[in-house]
């Protein structure tokens, strides 16, 4: 028993919850009025029980700042929101398209409001997250294949990797990359994965497709490393069924990095996400190369 307790302490390992884009703007706005925020993660809450960690990508502005420069798309929810997000994550990534919907002002909001709910804002331009579970100091760099200037841009990924590499036990990258709609990775994806991963990451969980992308084991440079292409939808007004279909990915880490991979499928009702019953092998993860 002894033993055990020691080798506990000298291998850590952490459970990691990791989904895709967190949306809490338009008509989930409304439903978050309407059923309350305890709502909109209840019924996948199975899905993350044991986790230690819990992190994702939040699509939106918050706060009631001005829009930005007009584009096709913009991301504002009301600071009534926010309330959904507290207790439930722990690091939420600001690096990608609609970071910036409402300019510097409106992610300077988006950061105030999940430092007031003890949520790690990951991938602002000058803010390092490292957070420590268990004795594992576990590192976390946001990074968007789209606008820069406030938030990390993919095309510096070397450098902040090689920042914080040395600081942490185990590097996991939150990056938007990709295509929308397309369930494969792109050229620039599979071959900045590998890179990555050579260089010292261990966990790489993207966004921006909004659809499921492969899961898939790395061995580039004598190193080891997993890579999640997209984790699409979460908590969003998803209009397809291709795009209600998501997953909570369960991640253990060690010292070692990535130990073991499964996932919890979830289906998008209404925006809300509602989990199986069922955790399911990494084999069985639902979109293939």
């Amino acid at each position: 028993m002894i033993l055990g307790l020691v080798a506990a302490l000298l291998s850590p390992t952490v459970e990691l919850a990791a989904v895709g884009d967190v949306m809490l703007a338009r008509w989930v706005a409304k439903r978050i009025e309407r059923d309350g925020p305890a709502a909109t993660l209840k019924g996948a809450e199975t899905a993350f029980s044991g986790a230690d960690l819990r992190v994702g990508n939040l699509e939106c502005v918050i706060g009631e700042v001005p829009l930005g420069k007009r584009k096709a798309i913009m991301l504002k929810a009301p600071s009534s929101t926010a309330a959904a997000l507290e207790g439930r994550f722990d690091v939420l990534t600001l690096a990608n398209n609609h970071a910036l919907d409402c300019g510097l002002p409106g992610l300077a909001s988006t950061q105030r409001w999940l430092d007031k709910l003890g949520i790690q804002p990951c991938g602002v331009a000058g803010r390092e997250t490292i957070l420590v579970r268990k004795g594992l100091r576990i590192g976390f760099i946001g990074l968007s294949q789209f606008d820069s200037g406030g938030v990390n841009s993919l095309a510096d990924w070397k450098p902040c990797v090689a920042a914080l590499r040395p600081k942490v036990d185990v590097l996991v990258v939150m990056v938007h990359w990709g295509l929308e709609l397309s369930p494969k990775p792109t050229p620039l994806q599979s071959s900045t994965a590998r890179e990555m991963v050579a260089s010292g990451v261990d966990l790489i969980l993207g966004s921006h497709p909004h659809v499921l992308q492969p899961v898939e084991k790395l061995e580039e440079g004598g190193r080891k490393g997993w890579v999640a292409y997209s984790l699409g939808d979460f908590v969003f007004d998803s209009p397809t069924e291709d795009r209600r279909r998501t997953a909570v990915l369960r991640v253990r880490l060690g010292m070692s990095g990535v130990e073991r991979l499964s996932f919890v499928p979830c289906q998008i009702q209404r925006g809300f996400p509602v989990a199986e019953k069922t955790t399911r092998p990494i084999t069985q993860w639902p979109a293939k190369l």
